[in-house]
């Protein structure tokens, strides 16, 4: 089998890249329209009228629909998966807590409550700040689907002579 030729290696690299930055722009939005959905289905959660149920059924219907768009994006970027990730040296901290940030409200509309406990003498690592952000958010998710009646979600950082790890 002969070895990619160098602009089809540059050219999946940067539809990778590509990829990951449009998700990252939809998941944004996509995750506020799906907490504020789950604000309004409390808000509605005892329906009284017809009209009150009907609008009900169609925040369901959307939120529903947020999911599905989240598993097509997830399935966009393995199917773009040629994306070499950049390592640059990074606080493993910050990108931890950023993506804790991101994930928090809706972690609370499910009673699950986030804590963390970050070393502050971390040593940088070289990350993918995109990519692990992606990763870790992957993880967040599968904890907080895990723990259907809530809980508590624990997060640490530590430091073993010059390595950085993540629980």
């Amino acid at each position: 089998m002969k070895a990619p030729a160098s602009s089809d290696v540059e050219r999946q690299a940067l539809l990778g890249a590509i990829a990951g930055g449009l998700a990252h722009e939809l998941r944004n939005p996509l995750s506020t329209m799906s907490v504020h959905l789950q604000l309004l289905r409390e808000d509605w959660s005892s329906p009284a009228t017809t009209k009150e149920r009907l609008s009900l059924r169609r925040i369901e219907i959307l939120l529903r629909e947020c999911r599905r768009l989240e598993e097509v994006l997830s399935d966009f970027l393995r199917f773009a998966g040629g994306h070499r990730p950049t390592l640059r040296p990074s606080d493993l901290n910050t990108v931890v807590q950023e993506t804790l940030d991101f994930v928090a409200p809706e972690a609370e509309q499910h009673g699950l409550r986030v804590v963390s406990s970050l070393a502050p003498d971390l040593p940088p690592v070289p990350l993918d700040s995109a990519l692990f952000k992606q990763a870790l958010l992957n993880i967040l998710i599968n904890a907080e689907q895990a723990m259907s009646k809530g809980g508590s979600l624990s997060v640490f950082t530590a430091r073993d002579r010059d390595t950085a790890l993540l629980t």
